[in-house]
């Protein structure tokens, strides 16, 4: 037999009852065909010689009775009966031991006679390489976003063994997906399932599975308890995985993958200084591409920590050694970024969009919005997001669909960048920005307090959050209580153009101030004269749109960074 794939592939072995030949002289007319699942981001056919999981097959059939129904069969056994179009079965080959079967759909019409269509197929759903292989592939899943990739590799677990620790933490993610939240704690917390709770996957589970209730739940008031403590969670996971590291190897004793690893526990904890000094060892104990590895997380530490100079320098450093690597220049454009010379970190990135590097693209997309080039930015959202779906391309394409005027779009990105992303803080911002930007309620500005409160729990010297804060109780008139907001935001970033705006709006109360209002403008056009081109102060609700993508950053993580 030859093999057969795509959309192609049609009919594998085809046998009509009372018939030798294809249709010959049989009243009922019958195709049978695999088709792509719908929910499925990739809508790719199935290939009948590599069936694993879930898979949908449609058949097609006709006959001057008419068709009464369609029955679909694996093995000789009933598995599904349809009666009316479209004729679809979906397939749940883990029920199949693994090697060859025949599907088969048999068409009958009004009159009693029958059509039949077989089709060999081979079943791989490769079991055999065990629990720990695909609950750790379905973790990887959950992390970036995929629904589909998690639940074939929960479901692979669980058939395994349903009793096995690993296998239940994975179908708890995969229920509490398809909506029964509550079930999905039950079985972590069940004592005979025997689900480890100090490890740090049960955490990382339990806090995605904290936030997925809490984004399911509209009131944001509501939703706060199992947000922060979703946060929290993430935070001990961190804590966890240090205790980890520890026993297997102390830290005195580290590699470089060990320091590593160390760096990347301590960055999920919001600790930029603790992460900054593992990365530091680690890149004096490496050599080649483990130092480089370590460098660009060295640079990710210090633009946490607000040391750009000192981050700019070592980038261009790791560029310059490694003239070719679309992800050096795309660490070197993030640092061009956060200097404002956005058209420059455009440009630093053109070898990474070529080569599709999902940094290169988010880099290239919230330059592009700052320089208004929406379509551009468009482009490199989508192809960021095919590239590596997850927190970070979420991030980017939130903003840039906030930017198209599409805001239930945005929010869509939004959750769906919170859940992998928990303690990434510009995604709170961003959309505490975005509700007083576009929402119309008159409990805008409370909403956007919640989250900078959020944030400011996590991370107190958060420079946009103290100013989002000020920014939101000066829209709410609310003058003696921004003080204390707008006094740190201007410690935390002296130079920023949009602390002028709103330096300007706490002056205006007072005519005498006047020269202050103009002055503080004036600084605010000096700083960055593209986005900042006020000649009066605007009314300050107005100003949302602007703070909104000035306070923009990239994304870079440690996942973003390995990818």
């Amino acid at each position: 037999m030859s093999r057969l794939k795509g959309c192609a592939f049609l009919v594998y072995l085809l046998l009509l009852t009372g018939s030798q030949g294809v249709f010959a002289q049989s009243p009922v007319n019958i195709k049978l065909k695999f088709v792509p699942r719908t929910e499925a981001k990739e809508k790719v056919v199935p290939d009948p010689t590599k069936l694993s999981d879930l898979v949908k097959a449609e058949a097609t059939a006709d006959s001057e009775a008419g068709i009464a129904r369609v029955v679909f069969e694996v093995n000789d056994q009933f598995k599904a009966e349809v009666k009316t179009p479209p004729y679809l079965f979906n397939w749940d080959t883990l029920e199949e031991t693994d090697g060859e079967s025949t599907l088969s759909a048999i068409a009958y019409n009004n009159n009693g006679q029958t059509g039949t269509v077989r089709l060999k197929v081979t079943v791989e759903n490769q079991l055999s390489k065990g629990i720990t292989y695909y609950a750790e592939k379905a973790l990887e899943a959950m992390r970036r976003g995929d629904e589909i990739g998690l639940e074939r590799a929960s479901r692979r677990a669980y058939k395994i063994n349903t009793q096995n620790p690993e296998a239940v933490r994975v179908m708890a993610v995969l229920i509490g997906l398809k909506g029964d939240i509550n079930r999905a704690f039950g079985m972590l917390n069940d004592n005979q399932n025997n689900v480890p709770k100090d490890a740090p996957e049960t955490l990382e589970v339990k806090g995605f599975l904290l936030r997925l209730r809490a984004f399911r739940n509209g009131n944001l008031q509501q939703m706060l308890p199992d947000l922060q403590e979703g946060m929290t969670l993430a935070k001990e996971q961190g804590t966890l995985l240090l205790r980890k590291l520890d026993s297997a190897t102390p830290a005195d004793k580290a590699d470089t993958k060990g320091r590593i690893l160390r760096g990347d526990a301590f960055t999920s904890q919001l600790k930029n200084t603790e992460a900054l000094a593992e990365y530091e060892k680690a890149s004096a104990l490496a050599e080649g591409k483990d130092k480089k590895r370590a460098q660009l997380r060295q640079v990710m530490s210090l633009l946490r920590l607000r040391r750009l100079a000192e981050a700019e320098k070592l980038a261009l450093k790791v560029v310059t050694s490694s003239p070719s690597d679309p992800k050096a220049h795309a660490v070197y454009a993030t640092t061009l970024y956060a200097a404002k010379r956005y058209q420059a970190a455009r440009d630093e990135v053109a070898q990474g969009i070529l080569a599709k590097d999902p940094l290169s693209l988010i880099v290239a997309c919230l330059s592009d919005l700052l320089l208004n080039a929406k379509r551009e930015a468009y482009k490199e959202a989508q192809m960021a997001v095919e590239a590596a779906d997850g927190g970070e391309s979420q991030y980017a394409a939130m903003c840039l669909l906030a930017d198209a005027g599409e805001p239930e779009p945005a929010k869509k990105s939004y959750i769906n960048a919170a859940l992998n992303a928990p303690l990434f803080m510009p995604v709170f911002i961003e959309r505490a920005f975005q509700n007083i930007a576009y929402e119309k309620r008159e409990d805008r500005f409370v909403e956007a307090i919640t989250l900078f409160d959020v944030v400011l729990r996590a991370e107190p010297d958060n420079a946009a959050a103290n100013g989002g804060r000020a920014y939101a109780m000066l829209c709410q008139k609310r003058y003696n209580g921004a003080k204390s907001y707008l006094t740190k935001f201007s410690n935390l970033d002296p130079t920023s153009p949009d602390l002028f705006v709103l330096l300007a709006a706490d002056a205006s109360r007072d005519e005498k101030q006047a020269k202050a209002v103009t002055d503080a403008l004036s600084r605010a056009r000096f700083l960055e004269p593209v986005n900042f081109k006020m000649q009066a102060l605007p009314p300050i609700e107005d100003f949302a749109r602007t703070m909104m993508r000035f306070r923009r950053v990239i994304p870079l993580t440690p996942s973003l960074l390995d990818r």
